[in-house]
């Protein structure tokens, strides 16, 4: 309810004065004031909004409420969206890094041995004495004897498919003498402390020392020598790989 005064000689009453009295004694006092200065008290009513309605509208404005969060909240998920954990399912997981094993595997392809040594600075196509291939290298070499030492010619065959170095009595390939595995060698080095006893060609000495005894060996020339250590180093490099 508000009240109004028509009187242009009526004092209006500030707002420090409707917080400091009490509305029954504030109105009492108005109408004693209107009275006195012959006022016209005028009561004009309000529409009163009822309890059920301001509940009422209490809901509609929490769901208009949520509902703009939920519109935030999904805008905000397609803008952004979620960044994605697992790009392979868990199930699928350990055979797809078996299938990457076997595909780098299969990426290791075999080491031409001609075109390594080729690489590597060495002279194979102007070398007769020594005959590369791929995977085989072969050539006379004059080895030194296990028990007696004497100084045989031999033809030996280095056989990358086989892992093994085998020497021959001649290029026939027909009567086997001995077979070097791989895995039995230990080093390659030049006979530089001369430990080779009386050998043809002192300069031309190289050996090469297994597990269980020192092969001592001469080459025809320099180039053949090279070659020769060469391709036994890469045997050995090749077997600590495994």
């Amino acid at each position: 309810m508000r009240l109004l005064c028509r009187a242009d000689t009526c004092a209006p009453l500030t707002s420090s004065h409707a917080e400091l009295l009490d509305l029954g004694f504030f109105l009492a006092l108005l109408h004693s004031t209107c009275r006195r200065r012959h006022c016209v008290i005028q009561t004009v009513t309000l529409p009163c909004v009822s309890l059920q309605e301001e509940k009422r509208a209490a809901k509609e404005m929490t769901k208009r409420l949520e509902a703009e969060q939920n519109h935030v909240k999904e805008e905000a998920s397609v803008s952004n969206p979620p960044i994605v954990q697992a790009l392979v399912p868990e199930a699928t997981a350990e055979p797809i890094s078996s299938l990457l094993i076997l595909s780098r595997s299969s990426l290791q392809r075999p080491l031409d041995l001609r075109s390594y040594l080729e690489s590597s600075g060495h002279s194979v196509e102007t070398c007769p004495h020594v005959r590369v291939s791929a995977m085989c290298c072969k050539g006379y070499l004059v080895k030194m004897g296990g028990r007696i030492k004497t100084w045989k010619k031999r033809w030996f065959v280095f056989d990358r498919q086989k892992r093994r170095l085998a020497y021959y009595a001649d290029k026939e390939e027909q009567k086997l003498k001995g077979v070097i595995y791989f895995q039995a060698i230990e080093e390659v080095y030049y006979d530089h402390l001369r430990s080779a006893f009386k050998s043809p060609h002192p300069k031309l000495t190289f050996c090469l020392k297994t597990f269980e005894r020192l092969f001592c060996m001469v080459a025809p020339t320099p180039e053949a020598m090279r070659i020769w250590m060469d391709v036994m180093v890469t045997a050995a490099e090749e077997n600590s790989r495994y």
